[in-house]
């Protein structure tokens, strides 16, 4: 359920940021065998993360939207770091790449 709620937040955010056309939010997945770890990223087409807001963006009650609470990302990043994973903005071209990294746990 923590992993749903986490999806839940960052597919809405990059929904809710994405230019809405199709293929503008996108789920990648990458296995990392080597050091036994999986990467799932959710990418949209928007705008990105302003630079200025880049040290925020995970910060409670932090918000760049008018109807927003400034809890979604903080809470995303605690419930995945209670999970043993780890979540972070990551540098993209375009959009805005939300990355999940956890322990394969197969």
């Amino acid at each position: 359920s923590h992993l749903h709620q986490v999806l839940w937040n960052l597919v809405g955010n990059a929904l809710r940021y994405s230019r809405r056309e199709e293929g503008s939010v996108r789920l990648v997945v990458y296995s990392r065998p080597r050091d036994h770890r999986i990467d799932l990223h959710v990418i949209d087409d928007g705008n990105g993360v302003d630079e200025a807001h880049r040290e925020q963006i995970f910060e409670p009650f932090f918000t760049t939207h008018s109807r927003g609470t400034g809890l979604g990302l903080y809470i995303a990043r605690e419930l995945c770091e209670a999970n043993g994973a780890h979540l972070e903005l990551v540098g993209s071209q375009v959009g805005a790449d939300f990355c999940i990294s956890g322990r394969d746990i197969a």
